[in-house]
């Protein structure tokens, strides 16, 4: 289980099994003791109950150890029940302690390299404050709690159907009209491509971020506009885009940049950032990240970014509004139960600030984010 990629390591390593499983969802972990297994709130067959929770099944697993080792020890998840379907799953730690999870809109990617899902902390019915996550095949990723890392094991029964039917890129935006404001921003953007190619139910999952040189943002021209998809897919998704810093048509000495997980968050967008290459396989990236209706200094310090259009995070529950809240308190899923206990051991500019390992899971309690107040801004703008 894990909230956010924060260190990952591919492993040369294909899944073993050939066969997509089929049976009862069930959980292990070395430490947990008595798991169970429910289907909306009612107790599964194989853990004592009446209900018939028999799925197609996909395993992943949670474990101590960095370099993810197979353990054997698989969490089995239904794949091919309605998204509203809930998965829950509980268990008693080595102190008597109860923990109880939840999970719906389980489901594969078209490539069969990720599972999707919304987890529940804390709830055996999907109830409460839900938050988006995934596994992927055959790599290792710090999760959430810290201490744990994930992978996917075993995704045989993933398999694509037809809203998986894949479709050229999207038209870039910067063929609508010309740029309008001459001299006073007559760069260019032009999205180069999507990598994998984008399916039909992709194509109602986009934001877009206008770019300007003016400190208000009101050069933004519909040739300073970069179009970016924030589905389900985000993980695996790469996009590419040129900037070229001469007029409209001239696309000598392009500038090429690319991003990959281009996320939804309340109030905007995060992503990953490489610069100098248009297939985010450049040696340095960045973490960067855009607000909805707020003009934001970026980098280079010359560049100013807003986003214009939120629809495509909108349709998927993300409030248009940044929120000043700590998330490690929010949702119980952190070492110790309140940020303000954390801080004493893990300072907030070494852990929790912008760019850091936990960036984003303290803000409130340190003063970033949505919750800094007036000065630099944290949020940073791609690079032209």
């Amino acid at each position: 289980m894990h909230f956010s990629h924060t260190a990952t390591a591919t492993l040369c390593l294909l899944s073993l099994a050939t066969a997509c499983k089929y049976g009862e969802p069930s959980t292990s972990a070395a430490q947990l003791k008595n798991p169970l297994v429910y289907l909306n709130n009612q107790l599964c067959s194989t853990s004592g109950g009446a209900q018939n929770c028999s799925s197609k099944l996909v395993a992943t697993q949670d474990t101590p150890d960095s370099s993810c080792p197979l353990t054997g020890q698989n969490h089995w998840w239904p794949i091919d029940r309605p998204a509203t379907d809930c998965h829950g799953w509980g268990a008693t730690d080595p102190y008597g302690r109860a923990h109880s999870n939840s999970a719906n809109n389980i489901t594969c990617s078209c490539d069969g390299k990720t599972v999707f899902y919304t987890q529940y902390p804390d709830s055996l019915d999907c109830s409460g404050q839900g938050h988006p996550k995934s596994y992927v095949l055959n790599e290792c990723h710090q999760g959430m709690p810290p201490m744990l890392y994930d992978r996917g094991v075993d995704f045989s029964c993933c398999t694509p159907g037809p809203e998986c039917a894949t479709v050229e890129p999207l038209e870039p935006l910067t063929t609508v009209s010309p740029n309008t404001d001459g001299a006073a921003n007559p760069d260019w953007i032009e999205t180069a491509r999507y990598e994998p190619a984008l399916t039909p139910a992709d194509q109602e999952f986009f934001v877009t971020v206008g770019m300007s040189a003016s400190t208000d943002c009101s050069t933004i021209t519909n040739r300073s506009i970069l179009r970016l998809y924030v589905g389900p897919n985000v993980n695996g998704t790469c996009q590419g885009w040129n900037h070229y810093p001469n007029a409209y048509p001239n696309i000598s000495s392009p500038h090429e940049n690319s991003a990959i997980n281009v996320r939804c968050v309340d109030g905007g967008i995060a992503y990953s950032q490489t610069p100098g290459n248009l297939d985010c396989s450049g040696p340095t990236s960045m973490e960067k990240g855009d607000e909805y209706k707020q003009c934001r200094q970026g980098t280079p310090p010359t560049v100013y970014t807003e986003i214009l259009d939120f629809s495509g995070c909108l349709k998927q529950g993300f409030s248009p509004n940044a929120t000043c809240t700590n998330k490690c308190d929010d949702t119980g899923e952190c070492a110790e139960p309140t940020c303000t206990a954390l801080v004493k051991e893990y300072p907030c500019d070494a852990y929790y600030a912008p760019g850091m390992v936990y960036a984003g899971w303290c803000d409130k309690e340190c003063g970033y984010g949505s919750c800094a107040k007036a000065g630099p801004t944290v949020l940073v703008a791609p690079f032209f």
